[in-house]
């Protein structure tokens, strides 16, 4: 996260870095419990990415992810593949960008990709905390 506790409304940023080149799949779980992906997307299409450079999200992508106070926190979760699996995913997974995903928490997309890669994927998460008392 490009800082530790956000204000209502205020833009949130963060930086993915990815320890070895590989294939990167991130989501978005808002405060409702649902669960969009955010990268890659129609701005950024290529999930490959290379180590050590960062990707910045939402960056010059053109979206914004804005904290929100209500409900439960929103969390990002990535998941990391050593090989292009777009095509392996179940079908609650090949849902286009910023559409909600039929999937009930990141662990459950995390075990998805699991199945698809027929191997071990990593998944790393951050909750955005926000003041409430602003």
């Amino acid at each position: 996260m490009s800082k530790p506790i956000y204000r209502v409304g205020e833009d949130v940023r963060l930086k993915v870095h990815a320890p070895v080149d590989n294939y990167l799949y991130c989501y978005l779980q808002d405060n409702a419990g649902k669960i969009q992906r955010i990268f890659p997307n129609r701005f950024a299409s290529d999930a490959r990415v290379s180590s050590p450079l960062p990707i910045d999200l939402p960056g010059a992508m053109g979206f914004v992810f804005k904290a929100e106070s209500s409900g439960t926190p929103e969390k990002v979760g990535c998941v990391g593949t050593r090989q292009d699996v777009s095509g392996a995913l179940p079908p609650p997974l090949r849902i286009a960008d910023f559409e909600r995903i039929g999937a009930a928490s990141l662990e459950e997309i995390a075990t998805m990709f699991t199945k698809a890669a027929g191997a071990e994927v990593t998944l790393a998460t951050a909750t955005v905390e926000v003041n409430r008392t602003n």
